[in-house]
Formats: C-alpha cells, sequence, structure tokens
C-alpha cells in the first residue's frame, strides 16, 4: 500500500505544479543564500583588477611589439587601451600613430584614415605628423581616391617640405602623373 501512495503522489502533475507556480517557498532560501553570496563574488574582482593594472609603458610597449610580429589585432587592442586607460602621458601621439599603421597593415584604410586624421589634428606639433600624412595619403590612393590623396601629399609637401616624408610624398606624386 505505501509504494502505490508514493508513486502517485510524485507522478502527480497537480501534485508538483502548485510549488513551484507559486515560488513561495523556494524564494526565501534561494533569496537568502544568494544575497550574501552577490558581495562575497564581486569584492575579491576589484582588488585583483587594480592590482594586475600595467604601467603606460608596459601598454604601449606590448602593443607595439606585437604591432611589430605583425599581430595587428592585439596591436589596435593595446593602442585603444592605451589611449583610454592613459589618455594625459607622453605616448599618446605615438600610441594614436600606431593604432593608424597597425589599421592600415590590415588594409582597413578608413579606420587607419580617421585614426591618422585624429593625430594630425589633436597632436599637431607631434613629430608623428608627416608620417601620418603620407600614410594616410597613401591610404586614400588605395582606397582609389586620387586627388583626397594628392590633396594629403600636397599638404604634407607645404607644412614639412624638409622632411624624408615630404620627399617620399614627392616620388609618390611624380608617380601619379
Amino acid at each position: 500500500a505505501p509504494l502505490p501512495g508514493v508513486a502517485p503522489q510524485a507522478a502527480s502533475p497537480g501534485a508538483g505544479q502548485p510549488g513551484p507556480s507559486t515560488g513561495q517557498p523556494l524564494p526565501p532560501r534561494g533569496g537568502a543564500s544568494a544575497l550574501p553570496q552577490a558581495p562575497g563574488a564581486t569584492v575579491p574582482d576589484k582588488p585583483v583588477m587594480q592590482g594586475s593594472l600595467p604601467s603606460p609603458e608596459e601598454v604601449y610597449t606590448k602593443a607595439l611589439n606585437d604591432y611589430h610580429k605583425g599581430n595587428y589585432d592585439l596591436a589596435i587592442s593595446g593602442f585603444k587601451s592605451y589611449l583610454t586607460f592613459y589618455p594625459k602621458t607622453s605616448l599618446v601621439p605615438n600610441s594614436q600613430y600606431w593604432l593608424g599603421e597597425s589599421y592600415y597593415s590590415q588594409r582597413k584604410y578608413r579606420e587607419a584614415i580617421r585614426e591618422f586624421d585624429k593625430l594630425i589634428k589633436e597632436y599637431p606639433d607631434s613629430a608623428k605628423v608627416p608620417a601620418a600624412m603620407l600614410k594616410q595619403g597613401n591610404a586614400y590612393l588605395e582606397l582609389n581616391e586620387k586627388a583626397q590623396g594628392k590633396r594629403v601629399l600636397q599638404e604634407l609637401k607645404t607644412k614639412f617640405p624638409n622632411s624624408g616624408d615630404a620627399r617620399r610624398a614627392q616620388d609618390i606624386l611624380q608617380g601619379l602623373q
């Protein structure tokens, strides 16, 4: 007699559904155990993240090494991190330049043009500006936007006439004629 009485209760859909549908017995136990766990789970994460934040030089050097190894996605991520977390440091213009170079190396010319443009406009005194203008002009040419490419290369020659980049721009312009 006990076995038939147990089996119908466990298998009875009517007996099993009211408990979960009302949810009254479970939330107090689940809620009570979940509340202490949530703060406990987040507290250890904060010190670990803060303690592992690398120096600006480490981020820049790693990103530049990734660029030179041809790991352009990693380089892009590294330079973007540098620009985000260390926006007031001396290597910001260089990071901006190498971000553009990384996109250029991936043949993502629109992105390269945009990043070089940020460098040219935001850091006009940077030593990287002539090289950025040369690459920006080349990126336009790669996109078959010759008028825009020529304009940038001519501007490079005008602004930085004695630079090696201006001489390279002159050679490119002569090749286009």
